[in-house]
């Protein structure tokens, strides 16, 4: 059996409601479930998107999980190709539809993604994004249509925040000479407490004035070592951009990407959607990162878990 080395994404899905920044929870049975079911196709940037597969299930370790296929819908353009009898490079003008497709698994305790692009062009985490984004608001356009303003459903913004990787942040900043800034931008938290952060008073101010995010700049910082642990600190809080200058005296930009946690797996080239999801499990269940519940979502978890449970299908 032919195995192809696969890689799963960490993250943090950060996603809140309305100008109170109500967490996930509080809208997944009114909003964020009808939603991402609706069968809803979007159009964006010339490709199309939907969600299929979307299930509910408890997970003896894990607790509720919510699992599903993100398809875009595209067409490759073949303007190319080899004579297969002369070998000469000969013009053609042909499109070959193609629907590449991503796996993600969202813990509903603590709103850990794990996200998994099955080949080259499969959608990404920053799509995931915007679809979502995207298919909300549709979704919202029809059931609050003709609805007193005072009884609207709240509109969602969401940040995917990918998880830091302490090795990658290591090796990377390997090859800075200098730092010349930092930037974090900072969004509201998803029902989060955070207790590490030196930038839990920058958030509140976001929060009390009302804002969708923030951003925090620091100019030449010089302890490596120490902007590696603030980094990892704000993980649930803050999307961190740093801008430096390599040994070679080259201008470097380093963004999430580039650091972010990722886990290889070994599975079959013909693998299903629920033994890919297994394997998703099985790291999700090893990792600490993903474990981690702060006590306010252990309540919020809590207090959803019959709401979450009425959904299953």
């Amino acid at each position: 059996m032919e195995l192809k080395k696969r890689t799963v994404e960490l993250a943090n899905f950060n996603c809140v409601f309305g100008d109170e920044n109500e967490p996930l929870l509080a809208h997944f049975s009114d909003v964020f479930y009808p939603a991402i079911t609706s069968g809803y196709d979007i159009k964006y940037n010339g490709n199309h998107y939907t969600f299929d597969n979307i299930n509910i299930f408890n997970h003896p370790a894990l607790g509720y999980v919510l699992t599903g296929l993100f398809i875009k819908q595209t067409e490759l353009e073949i303007l190319s190709q080899k004579d297969p009898i002369s070998g000469k490079l000969i013009s053609t003008n042909k499109s070959i539809p193609s629907a590449p497709f991503s796996i993600f698994v969202l813990l509903l305790r603590n709103h850990r993604l794990l996200f998994f692009k099955n080949q080259n062009g499969s959608p990404r985490t920053t799509t995931l994004k915007t679809i979502c984004e995207k298919m909300i608001s549709r979704y919202l356009r029809k059931v609050n249509l003709g609805v007193d303003y005072n009884s609207k459903l709240p509109a969602a913004h969401i940040t995917i925040i990918p998880l830091p990787s302490h090795s990658s942040l290591k090796e990377q900043f390997k090859n800075l000479k200098q730092i010349n800034s930092i930037v974090y931008k900072i969004t509201p938290l998803n029902g989060d407490e955070n207790f590490k952060s030196d930038m839990t008073d920058l958030l509140n101010q976001v929060n009390k004035l009302k804002a969708r995010d923030g951003s925090w700049k620091i100019n030449k910082p010089e302890d490596k070592n120490k902007v590696i642990e603030q980094i990892e600190d704000t993980r649930d809080l803050a999307l961190a951009t740093v801008r430096g200058t390599t040994h070679n005296g080259n201008p470097i930009i380093l963004t999430p990407d580039n650091y972010s946690e990722k886990v290889l797996v070994k599975l079959p080239v013909e693998s299903s959607q629920e033994s890919i999801i297994e394997s998703m499990y099985k790291i999700a269940t090893e990792h600490t990162a993903l474990l981690e519940t702060s006590e306010n979502n252990k309540n919020i978890y809590f207090e959803s878990q019959d709401m979450i449970q009425s959904l299953m299908r």
